[in-house]
């Protein structure tokens, strides 16, 4: 699952441990997960308040985990699927496993109903239902907004492996 590792604890320096996160939520272009770690390492001994402008993956926030943070990301429904995580983790799981579920049936037929459904109205569960089963687990966009990757060749990860995603990073 997860490792541990030292770090500076950024608002009383001390050390305290960091999750070193073997599972991923989700995946993202530009995805810093496998140095996250090394990463803060470089950040300030002290600092208020952590701004991810650019949240994507969410790996070095995760890893960090401040106190106080404030992230971002020009892709609403991206934004969303870490609120959903926070906020409403349960209905992020269960609208997955509705989405899974029918693609055990009819894999290219879903695929393709959440995709269409994801271009008439951006919404974060479309979103993580495409990142978990499109080629490779990384969505890709045109500048026209069109998703342009396509189904993946593997199946997607099962809802009780995406539940037990979902506690370790909430």
């Amino acid at each position: 699952m997860a490792t541990q590792i030292t770090l500076l604890d950024a608002f009383e320096g001390r050390h305290h441990t960091a999750t070193r996160f073997s599972l991923q939520i989700l995946k993202w272009i530009g995805n810093k997960q496998r140095f996250a770690h090394e990463i803060i390492s470089y950040f300030p001994r002290n600092f208020y308040r952590y701004f991810e402008p650019f949240l994507g993956s969410g790996a070095v926030l995760g890893t960090l985990a401040p106190r106080s943070a404030v992230a971002s990301d020009i892709l609403e429904p991206l934004v969303g699927i870490w609120r959903l995580l926070s906020e409403n983790s349960e209905q992020l799981l269960t609208s997955y496993t509705v989405r899974w579920e029918k693609y055990q049936i009819v894999p290219q037929e879903t695929y393709e109903q959440v995709r269409q459904s994801f271009y008439r109205n951006p919404n974060p569960e479309d979103l993580f239902f495409l990142s978990r089963s499109c080629y490779g687990g990384v969505v890709r966009f045109r500048k026209d907004g069109y998703m342009s990757t396509p189904i993946g060749v593997h199946a997607p990860v099962s809802p009780s492996s995406i539940r037990k995603r979902i506690d370790v990073w909430r």
